[in-house]
């Protein structure tokens, strides 16, 4: 990283790299530690060293009351920026933090993964009928990544609550199964939970 920074000077880093597939995390909990938990420490180390204005990091909204080695590891990531930025060494580099939800159309996002269930005739997969999960759209996402670059001090927000909306899995299941198979919801509503 120090031969990066040398080289090209940055003004902001957008700190989006992380390990960040659920499953495959819990049976790698050291890989996931050592990249999304220690890489982060040295790329904001490195930042406070080079004197770079603003260091965003990109975390996830499983980092509330984390659940899974994943979500664990964005929190302490998180704790670590939150610990760095008070030391005298950061004075000049503002880190922040921004958690997102699930951005639709991104890869791993459940929408495309709806949208092949549906087209392959069914059934759509569920975590769990009562499952919440925060959604954001591409537009949406980009537009808090900005906001949040900006921000004048550190902070941890977590955007998804504040600007985007709850859903329960099954909505957009079921709104991703009339838009791309209109007579979905006629013929396999058994397989997806009642949304009334």
């Amino acid at each position: 990283m120090t031969e990066i920074f040398e080289r090209y000077r940055p003004q902001t880093i957008y700190h989006a790299a992380a390990f960040k597939h659920v499953p495959l995390m819990e049976s790698n909990p050291v890989a996931v530690v050592r990249n999304n938990v220690l890489g982060t420490w040295e790329l904001a180390k490195t930042t406070a060293r080079f004197d770079v204005e603003r260091l965003l990091m990109i975390s996830t909204d499983k980092a509330v009351n984390p659940r899974n080695t994943m979500g664990a590891s964005k929190r302490v990531a998180e704790l670590a920026l939150l610990r760095l930025s008070d030391t005298k060494a950061s004075a000049r580099t503002r880190m922040n933090a921004v958690r997102l939800g699930n951005v639709l159309g991104s890869q791993g996002s459940v929408g495309p993964l709806f949208q092949q269930q549906i087209q392959h005739g069914g059934p759509v997969t569920l975590t769990h009928p009562e499952a919440t999960r925060y959604f954001l759209t591409l537009d949406e996402t980009v537009k808090l990544i900005v906001a949040h670059s900006l921000a004048t001090r550190l902070s941890f927000t977590n955007s998804s609550l504040y600007d985007s909306y709850a859903h329960s899995v099954h909505c957009p299941a079921h709104t991703r199964a009339s838009v791309f198979q209109p007579d979905f919801n006629r013929t396999n509503r058994r397989s997806l939970p009642n949304t009334q």
